[in-house]
C-alpha cells in the first residue's frame, strides 16, 4: 500500500476486502454501495453479490477525492480512466515493481479475501455470497484458501474463547 498512489490503494482495497475480480471492480460505481453494502452482478458468471463494506475500506471510500458518483476507481487526477482495465493492470505492475512483489498477480487478492474471511471465522456460505460462488460448489473455495492461516487463526480463535470459558 505504501508504494500505490491513493487510487491504487482504493483499488487495492476494493479487491482485499471485498474478493471482487479486476475487472467487475473497474465497473463499480459509487450508486452500487447503499447501507453499507456494496452490490453488483458479476460479468463472468452473472452471480449477483452483496458485500458488507468493512471498516477498512469505507475508511478509502471516505477519503476518495470528488464527488462520489459515478465510477469509483478513476485516474489519480479523479478524472475517469479512458481504458479502467488497462490502468489498473499498470497501477498494479507499477506497484508490485516499486515494492519488490514477484509472482503475485492483482487476482490473488481475491484469494487473499478468501482466507482472510474464513480464518476470521466467515462460514464458506457467507464467503462464497460475497465471492460469487455457487453454494453447491463450496469446495471451489478451497483453490484460494490458504489452509495454514486458516488453521492458525481459527486455533488463535478458540484459544481465546477456551480462557474466557
Amino acid at each position: 500500500m505504501a508504494e500505490a498512489s491513493p487510487n491504487i490503494q482504493l483499488a487495492l482495497m476494493l479487491a482485499l476486502e471485498t474478493g471482487q475480480r479486476q475487472g467487475d471492480l473497474t465497473r463499480l460505481k459509487w450508486l452500487d454501495i447503499e447501507g453499507g453494502i456494496l452490490h453488483l452482478q458479476q460479468s463472468k458468471t452473472s452471480a449477483v453479490v452483496a458485500v458488507p463494506i468493512s471498516r477498512a475500506l469505507q475508511a478509502h471510500l471516505d477519503a476518495a477525492p470528488g464527488e462520489h458518483r459515478g465510477p469509483i476507481l478513476r485516474a489519480e487526477t479523479g478524472q475517469l480512466w479512458t481504458n479502467p482495465g488497462a490502468a489498473l493492470r499498470s497501477g498494479w505492475r507499477h506497484v508490485r515493481r516499486r515494492a519488490g512483489i514477484k509472482g503475485v498477480t492483482f487476482h490473488d487478492l481475491r484469494g487473499t479475501f478468501v482466507t482472510r474471511k474464513l480464518s476470521e471465522g466467515w462460514s464458506p456460505t457467507e464467503v462464497a455470497m460475497c465471492t460469487g460462488h455457487t453454494l453447491r460448489n463450496l469446495a471451489s473455495l478451497d483453490v484460494y484458501a490458504d489452509r495454514k492461516v486458516i488453521a492458525r487463526r481459527t486455533a488463535e480463535r478458540l484459544a481465546v474463547r477456551q480462557m474466557s470459558s
